[in-house]
């Protein structure tokens, strides 16, 4: 007969294969709300909270008081609507939350942390401001290191608030120097099958009151970007195609990596 320990692995696997076969952004609220109905009256900051999915989308659950969505202007968050439990802040920046000490039961860091230039920084205020036990959900791409420097200059034409992806273990290097223990970590895949669908989003990352009386440049300015993003991807060595799964060639080269949700819990100090 299998003891509790045992029993209760079983079961996490059960739930980690079923979020397996949900869609990334169903699978990632699952992985979420799996910790948080272990809760009761919690905050949550939403740190990059953009359009808001993610805040949104914990709002519903009963064990959640409120959710500060946390983003550098409320431009970003003009799709998320205030509510009762969600109200948006946009003061300071990532280096320096405008928030307590130990004010927050959970943090969460989806899809921002490539666009964070100091991590360490970010980490560390994260932590501030998390009580003690306080869980960090950390979701972000990861690729392995050779990729990682190859690709991470080609990436920054397509954002350019990109400031890099980790390979798996400086993640976890930088949760742990930080003070935060990985209690359970979530990958699976996502891809583009083009880089037409790749390079679509370089149009919303350029100055739209640049380009007002000219649209046509801007069309100009996006073609060559997305040139410059075919032609360099396609240039890369046969240990990244290897890595990034790459097949094709031209605009029509497919490719896929890993995302990884990382559930952490803060550490005493």
């Amino acid at each position: 007969m299998k003891d509790k320990k045992e029993a209760k692995q079983t079961d996490w696997e059960i739930k980690m294969e079923k979020l397996s076969e949900t869609d990334i952004h169903a699978g990632t609220m699952a992985f979420y709300q799996m910790f948080i109905r272990e809760k009761k009256s919690i905050k949550i900051l939403d740190i990059g909270a953009g359009s808001g999915k993610v805040a949104m989308g914990l709002a519903s659950l009963p064990q959640v008081n409120e959710i500060i969505a946390y983003d550098k202007s409320l431009e970003l968050m003009r799709e998320l609507k205030s509510s009762d439990k969600i109200r948006k802040v946009t003061d300071g920046s990532y280096k320096k939350l405008p928030f307590d000490d130990e004010s927050f039961d959970i943090a969460v860091c989806r899809y921002v942390f490539h666009h964070m230039e100091n991590k360490d920084r970010a980490l560390a205020e994260i932590n501030r401001i998390l009580v003690d036990n306080g869980t960090f959900f950390l979701s972000d791409p990861i690729l392995p290191q050779h990729s990682k420097q190859a690709l991470n200059a080609i990436y920054r034409i397509r954002e350019d608030s990109f400031h890099g992806y980790c390979d798996y273990h400086e993640m976890i290097d930088l949760l742990e120097k930080n003070r935060f223990t990985p209690i359970l970590i979530r990958p699976y895949h996502h891809g583009y099958k083009n880089l037409n669908e790749y390079s679509k989003a370089i149009g919303d990352n350029i100055d739209a009151a640049e380009y007002e009386d000219k649209p046509s440049a801007k069309d100009s300015t996006v073609s060559v970007l997305k040139g410059k993003i075919v032609r360099a991807i396609n240039a890369v060595d046969e240990t990244v195609r290897k890595e990034m799964k790459m097949t094709g060639s031209g605009i029509g080269l497919s490719f896929r990596y890993y995302i990884v949700d990382i559930a952490s819990i803060k550490q005493g100090a």
